[in-house]
C-alpha cells in the first residue's frame, strides 16, 4: 500500500534553494498544517547550527514518549563536532519501522530506516515536535 511520503521522494536537493531545512518545512506544512517560518540560512556552518538550536529551544519540544509520525528528527554527521545536529527531517511511519522522510546531496528527497542512518554517516541526534 502507498504511504502519503511516496509523493515526496525524489524531489530535487539544492543547497541554497531547497536544503533538507527547506524540504522539512514543506512537508510539515503541506501534509501537517505547521508553519515553521524558519530563518534564512546562516552563511557558516558554526551559525547554522546557532540557528537550529535557537530554533530548538524557542519552538521545539524533544519527544519522549511515543513518536509519530510528522516530528522532526535531527541528525548529526560522523565526526563533526557540534552540540546540536545540522541535518533534518519528518518521522514517517509506512510500516512497522521508523522512517526519516528527508532531502540530501547527491539523493534528493529520500527515505532510510532510522537503524540505518549510522551507516549513511548520521546520527539521531533528538527526536522534537513542533510546538504551535
Amino acid at each position: 500500500m502507498a504511504h502519503w511520503s511516496d509523493d515526496w521522494l525524489g524531489m530535487a536537493y539544492d543547497e541554497q534553494h531547497y536544503n533538507c531545512s527547506h524540504f522539512l518545512a514543506e512537508v510539515l506544512s503541506r501534509q501537517f498544517g505547521l508553519d515553521l517560518d524558519l530563518p534564512p540560512p546562516a552563511a557558516t556552518l558554526r551559525g547554522r547550527d546557532k540557528q537550529v538550536a535557537q530554533v530548538l529551544t524557542l519552538r521545539c519540544a524533544r519527544v519522549l514518549g511515543e513518536r509519530r509520525e510528522g516530528d522532526i528528527v535531527l541528525a548529526l554527521a560522523h565526526g563533526r563536532r557540534a552540540e546540536v545536529g545540522h541535518h533534518s527531517g519528518v518521522l514517517v511511519l509506512p510500516g512497522t519501522e521508523p522512517m526519516l522522510l528527508h532531502c540530501m546531496a547527491g539523493l534528493g528527497a529520500c527515505r532510510h530506516p532510522l537503524s540505518t542512518l549510522p551507516a549513511r554517516g548520521l546520527i539521531v541526534h533528538g527526536v522534537y515536535r513542533w510546538r504551535s
